[in-house]
């Protein structure tokens, strides 16, 4: 029974897909690519109800550093309302689009 316990705890050990998640604009990409990280995943929209400039950038940079999974977040702003913050981090980022 030890040995089925010991493997599943080592399991998701060698399964295990790192990455970082990025508030902020950086131009490391490629060391990050060089450290094994696989995805990256960026902040597109501020707490205040505003797109992050520095989203389209870093994920700009992370393509041509070799990063081929590459996402966005977003953090909404309580005084605005759901749907127009999606839709205009959709239509900024739109206006940004990756090849």
């Amino acid at each position: 029974m030890w040995k089925i316990s010991l493997a599943a705890l080592i399991a998701p050990a060698v399964f295990a897909t790192y990455g970082i998640d990025l508030s902020s604009g950086t131009n490391e990409f490629k060391c990050l690519k060089e450290h094994e990280k696989h995805f990256v995943v960026t902040r597109a929209w501020h707490s205040y109800g505003g797109p992050d400039p520095s989203a389209p950038t870093n994920l700009d940079r992370a393509r041509a550093a070799g990063i081929k999974n590459r996402d966005i977040y977003m953090f909404p702003c309580r005084g605005k309302s759901a749907s127009s913050q999606v839709s205009e981090m959709i239509h900024f980022m739109g206006s940004h689009s990756e090849e």
